[in-house]
Formats: structure tokens, sequence, C-alpha cells
């Protein structure tokens, strides 16, 4: 038997999430919204057991205003009390029908701005002049004959994300015909992960055509997104970590030579994504906040500062999968305002007659080559959930001296909430949640972080090698890679 949630469904486990945080909730198509300001997602779908429907309803909820860590558990429970009581079994087909045609469950994130449900267009309007107070180079965009494919992935990004780069006043934007509209069996790339390069390939082959400087690829609920640029030879795929590193580099560069940089700004990343983020703020005088993995701990973060009246010192926040929000509309990441100000970066460098690719090489010129690669290691069953604990432990107890031939300076341990200097002894306290992660800062700005998956039995290690060279750095990881590999085993 499988669950299927219907509309009617949504709206009762909706309303009842909504009273039970003291709000009254308006309907609309995909989504439900309350004077305080919370919004839930609305999801159809079909799983074949509750905990699945379980899993959905608590992916399904989205905090678009202020949302601390400890009220977003609260939602949780609420959410998986309501499911257990109120979720029908029945056989159906897993889909949405929306005016957009067939969208799957998880993928109803901007339908609401397709639909235009009557009573939700303010909302709608709220959105995109929000997202619209983040670019800073307006004149320039509108001036520019910069060049964009864009492809939804045939997910929900088409109507939001064309609507925003056209407000800022990108002219040449092109759809990727196939993958345009919504259709939740993805067949032109059944793993529509804008962090894959199957799923630039309709659109590296539209390109061939029809020259563009950028192509962009927003996932199925546009909340990430992944760029190819326009070498002169070919178009470069670009890592999350460098369209991140890209990110910080316009928005605290231009925004000091304009004048409007704030006092103390700060640039939020997962403790994952690439420390070239570090030495780039540095230049500019900001502080990085390197929080655990989830945009949920990125959102807390923000939250805080809004509540301390410093909400304008943040800049930008970000994640090695691909994942950036500039604003505090949303407490998650976002691909619309992404978007919005990778197209004007690309604007502004083409009118300094640069490519983005050009500029992240002379990024990488300035500061040195960051390679940033990753590790995964698969376990199978109970026994393999049994190895990965007894590997971290080894890790633990049994700390490397050095890797690669490279001295551990310090070892940061988020489970004991910990960092231990290896030259002075000296500890200090790591002012986050607790999590089973490992951390091994290595000499020459290198470093290994070691941690299982939240989502899957893996082991994932995260390497960052650093040299003069690519080539240099490939060695260091090389070897890196291949001594980590012995505490797999």
């Amino acid at each position: 038997m499988a669950i299927n949630w219907t509309e009617a469904d949504i709206e009762k486990v909706v309303a009842s999430v909504l009273k039970n945080l003291g709000a009254e909730p308006t309907a609309c198509t995909e989504c439900a919204w309350s004077s305080t300001g919370y919004g839930a997602r609305r999801f159809v779908g079909v799983y074949e057991d509750m905990n699945d429907a379980i899993d959905a309803a608590e992916s399904g909820y989205k905090a678009i205003r202020a949302m601390s860590l400890e009220e977003r558990e609260k939602v949780i429970a609420i959410i998986r009390d309501l499911c257990r009581k109120e979720a029908p079994t029945m056989a159906a087909l897993g889909v949405a029908e929306t005016k957009m045609g067939r969208v799957d469950h998880k993928y109803a994130k901007h339908l609401l701005v397709a639909d235009k449900t009557p009573g939700t267009e303010d909302i709608v309007e709220e959105f995109y002049s929000l997202v619209m107070q983040r670019p800073i180079n307006p004149e320039i965009v509108n001036e520019s004959d910069v060049r964009i494919i864009y492809t939804p992935l045939n997910g929900t990004g088409n109507i939001p994300v064309r609507r925003v780069l056209s407000d800022i006043g990108i002219k040449d934007v092109r759809i990727v015909k196939e993958q345009e509209s919504p259709d939740g069996n993805f067949p032109t790339c059944p793993y529509p992960n804008p962090e894959i390069r199957q799923v630039f390939e309709c659109g590296l082959k539209m390109a061939e055509e029809e020259s563009c400087d950028l192509l962009l690829a927003t996932d199925p609920d546009c909340d990430r997104v992944g760029i190819a640029v326009n070498t002169g030879d070919s178009y470069k795929l670009m890592t999350g970590n460098e369209v991140g590193v890209l990110l910080a580099e316009y928005l605290l560069s231009r925004r000091k030579e304009l004048g409007i940089l704030p006092e103390n700004p700060v640039v939020v990343k997962s403790f994952v994504t690439t420390s070239l983020v570090d030495a780039v703020a540095k230049k500019y005088g900001a502080e990085v906040k390197s929080l655990l993995t989830g945009f949920k701990y990125i959102g807390e973060f923000i939250t805080k500062l809004e509540a301390k009246g410093e909400e304008k010192r943040f800049i930008v926040g970000m994640e090695e999968s691909y994942g950036y929000l500039s604003g505090i509309h949303a407490r998650d990441k976002d691909a619309v305002v992404a978007c919005a100000l990778i197209c004007e970066m690309a604007a502004y460098y083409k009118s300094k007659g640069k490519s983005l690719y050009e500029v992240m090489e002379g990024i990488y010129k300035e500061h040195g080559m960051y390679l940033n690669a990753l590790d995964n290691y698969a376990f199978k069953g109970s026994s393999g959930m049994a190895k990965m604990g007894e590997i971290m432990d080894n890790l633990r107890n049994n700390p490397p001296v050095e890797i690669a031939g490279m001295k551990v300076l310090s070892i940061s341990d988020f489970k004991k909430s910990e960092k231990i200097c290896r030259v002075t002894g000296e500890k200090t306290v790591i002012d986050l949640p607790s999590s089973n992660v490992l951390y091994y800062a290595l000499e020459n700005s290198c470093g290994v972080i070691v941690r299982p998956s939240g989502t899957e039995p893996k082991i994932k290690i995260y390497y960052t090698a650093c040299a003069k060279t690519r080539e240099d750095a490939q060695k260091i990881k090389d070897i890196m890679s291949t001594e980590m590999k012995k505490f797999m085993e």
C-alpha cells in the first residue's frame, strides 16, 4: 500500500501546524502562509511507507521568515504527530496536477509563482521585491549584452528565474526547450543535480549552436544552481566552491568600491566549504563564520543577526553543494536570488573584458590554488554502520600526526566541541552544536575533514590541498587520499 497525500490532506496538516504555532493560515496553491510570517510548502505524493511520508513532510516544511532551530524542531515534532494521525493510505499516482503540468511532489517550491492563485499575488510580488534589493550594479546590467542560456531541469525555476533576470535587465536569456516545462520524470537527466555534468548536456549542445557567456542550471526545487562559463574554446563547469568564492569576491569588492560595505561584514559558509573564501574575505576585512553542514545553521545565524539588529552585516551564505543566499528574505538557500547575482556578476566582469573563468583564475593566482575534493566510502548493512563507528572512534582516539608529509597543527572534534592545538596542547571550545565530525588542520593551509553522512551509510572525507599550481595541489590531494584510505579499511 502507498500513502497518498492529497491537497486537502496537506491543507489540514499545514493548518494544524500553523495553529500550533499560534498563527492562522491563508491558503494558496503551494504554500500556506500566516500573518505572522510563517510559511509551509505543500507536497502531494506517494510513499511506500509512513516513514518516507514523514520524511517528506519534514523536508516539505519551509520557514520563510525567522525561525530558530528550537522552533524548527518543534514544527517537525508537530508534523510527525499529524502525519501519523491523519495520512490516508491508498494507491495513487505521486504527482500534483497544476496549471504548469505534472510535477513531482518534492518540487513544488515555486509553483505559486506560476499558478497566480487569487490572494497570492501580493506574496509573489513581495518575494520578487526582496530579491530585487540584492543586485548592486543595475546600470551595468542594463547596458550589458551578456548572453545567458538557462535550464530549470524540468523543475520549478522557469518562471521565477526568468522573471528576476528580466527585472534586473538581462535581455538575452534563452531556455533549453526540452528542460523548460516541469516533468517529475526528468526525461533528459534522471538525476537532476547541478553538481553533475550530465544535467548540462542539453544546454551545452544548445550552446554549441547558440553561443552564450554563461549557462545556468537550477535544480528541480530551485534552491541550488550550477554554472558553465564560456572560456573561448569550450565551456568550463565551475564547482560550487568556485561560485561561492566568486560571489564573495564580487559582493565584497564592489560593495567596498561603491561605499556600501557595512561595518563588520560577515560571510557565512558550511565548514566543508573551501577555505579560499576565508582568504578572499580577509582581504576586504570581512569575518567568515563557518558552521555545520546544513543551510538551517546559516538560517539560524541570520536570525540571530536580525535579533541584534545586525542583519545588514550579512553579505552572502554558501555551501559547497551549490547552495547560496544573499538577503534575509529566506532561511534557506535560494537559486532565484543566486541566479540574479551570478548573472549581474557575469555582466559586470564582461564590461571589464573578463569571463567568470578568468576572474576565478585571477583569484587562484592571487591566493594560490585551493583544490577541494571529496572521497566517499560506503558501508553496507548493520555491520557497516558498526564499522563506521569504529573508524570514527579510531580517528578520534588515535589521530594522525601528519598527513601527506604535513604536520597536523590542530584537531577540531565537533562531537566533543573542542579544538586541540597540537603545538601547544591548548584546548578551545567550539561553539557549535555537537556533531560527529573531525577536522585536521595541516601545514600550508591544507586540511582534512571526516564525517559520516547524515543520509547514507557512508563516510565522507573532504580535502583541501593548497599549492601554487593546480598540478601540485592535485599531487598533494592524491597523497592525502591514499593515506586516509588506510583508515577506512
